[in-house]
């Protein structure tokens, strides 16, 4: 059950307020940031793109084993923890950009805060009630649609065609919203379940926040044990949780961020070492056996599901027969996308290297420096986003995230884990998946599986 304690809680008496969450916190406050004038970071996202666009159809660029929906899993997570309404403006220097998702693996950007804040985003129990109650029947709505002979599971969604979400940002293309369907039924089948002995077309609080639990709980061992394990070395992970490892306590010692209190996440996490989820994607996938590939701008989302772009998440995962869709390596040369916002950048790479500008975040040689560890190209200075994907590409052969960049994600999201009272790690640590019958071997084929959608 939800601990009372946790500010972020959802509670029918008190929901969860949606209010900004200031994310200036910082891993190293007293390093200095790394500075360059924004037509040079420009022009180094420019140089990028070149590369990039040569590189497109290099086959060795592609990921030998890490399968293709984790790219998508990776984006679900990074907006499961942030969003940000601060326009970009690197002119500005250092600043603080909001955060309006509680800052947990808690799937807030799935629950919206329950059903009280956000009861458009749940079924009604019975519309034809004769007493004319608004009850909550605590399912996620998820709409059938028919094509032909194949019926595709959508988001819910208004006559526009907008997705009724708590994050519409998990609508920005197919592969993400029928990623967000999964877990819409995920929750709605853990919810049957619970209320299958007694059964009578409607669930109670205790059993609504007892799925939450459950669901949240396996989403947090995809993350921990199955996602960080693979973009970073399983022994950095492992060394976390069992000892908190030597680098951790060296990189301890700098900080200065906490959760709780209106905490938010160190700023050298989120605009830059988790912003690796661009590096991963293809320029097109082949979403079905059989299908022709599709570009991705064949792939935005923002509408209604066409049926023909029903995605076989099982081809999105490792096939004995060797065809399935994969991720790209790690590394600088990564598709650039163009960006639809009010930012200044024009491509996700000026993105990205113009908001560590913004958030005067040191370079990745300082850090490495003050760690005491050995960094890549150390006469350098390069801004901590590029040097993550330089040190993944020359250090890992972008197989994984370096030494510098492990340590960064994997410290922060076990931190996450232990500084959330109602995360597995601390209300049982001993705890593994009941659900879909594979315990500790449990991933997100498994999480997706229980939810029938592979």
């Amino acid at each position: 059950m939800a601990s009372t304690m946790n500010p972020y809680a959802y509670t029918e008496d008190l929901p969860m307020v949606e209010t900004a969450i200031r994310t200036g916190v910082r891993l190293f406050p007293e390093l200095p940031p790394h500075v360059a004038r924004v037509d040079e970071i420009r022009e180094t996202a420019q140089r990028l793109a070149r590369r990039s666009e040569l590189l497109k159809d290099n086959r060795f660029l592609e990921h030998p084993s890490l399968p293709a929906a984790y790219a998508f899993f990776g984006q679900f997570v990074a907006h499961d923890l942030t969003f940000s309404t601060t326009a970009l403006r690197p002119q500005r220097g250092p600043s603080w950009a909001d955060n309006q998702r509680t800052p947990r693996l808690d799937l807030d950007s799935v629950y919206g805060g329950g059903p009280n804040l956000r009861p458009e985003l749940y079924a009604e129990q019975n519309p034809q009630d004769p007493q004319r109650e608004r009850r909550l029947r605590y399912r996620f709505l998820v709409e059938e649609r028919s094509g032909g002979k194949v019926k595709v599971a959508d988001l819910p969604r208004t006559r526009s065609g907008r997705a009724v979400v708590a994050d519409p940002r998990n609508d920005s293309n197919v592969l993400a919203a029928q990623l967000h369907v999964a877990f819409l039924r995920f929750h709605n089948r853990v919810l049957d379940e619970l209320t299958k002995p007694d059964f009578s077309g409607s669930a109670s609080l205790e059993a609504f926040r007892e799925a939450r639990r459950q669901t949240c709980w396996h989403y947090q061992w995809v993350v921990l044990h199955d996602f960080l394990k693979r973009i970073v070395d399983p022994a950095r992970v492992d060394d976390l949780l069992d000892n908190g490892g030597r680098r951790s306590r060296a990189l301890q010692s700098l900080i200065g961020w906490e959760i709780h209190d209106g905490g938010g996440l160190p700023m050298e996490f989120t605009g830059a070492a988790f912003r690796i989820g661009h590096s991963l994607l293809h320029y097109q996938y082949q979403l079905r056996d059989r299908q022709k590939p599709i570009g991705f701008h064949g792939l935005t989302g923002f509408r209604e599901l066409d049926p023909k772009l029903r995605v076989d998440w099982d081809r999105f995962f490792v096939r004995e027969c060797g065809d399935f869709e994969r991720c790209r390596r790690l590394d600088r040369f990564m598709p650039d996308f163009p960006v639809e916002s009010e930012s200044e950048a024009r491509t996700l790479i000026e993105l990205d290297l113009l908001r560590g500008q913004e958030l005067g975040l040191p370079s990745g040689q300082t850090i490495a420096r003050a760690l005491g560890m050995r960094s890549v190209h150390p006469g350098a200075d390069d801004p901590l986003w590029y040097y993550v994907f330089k040190e993944a590409e020359l250090a890992r052969r972008g197989q994984c995230l370096g030494p510098l960049g492990g340590l960064l994600v994997a410290h922060v999201f076990v931190d996450v884990l232990r500084r959330d009272p109602d995360s597995f790690l601390i209300q049982d640590p001993n705890w593994i998946p009941t659900l879909g019958g594979d315990g500790r071997q449990f991933d997100l084929r498994s999480f997706l599986a229980y939810a029938k959608v592979v």
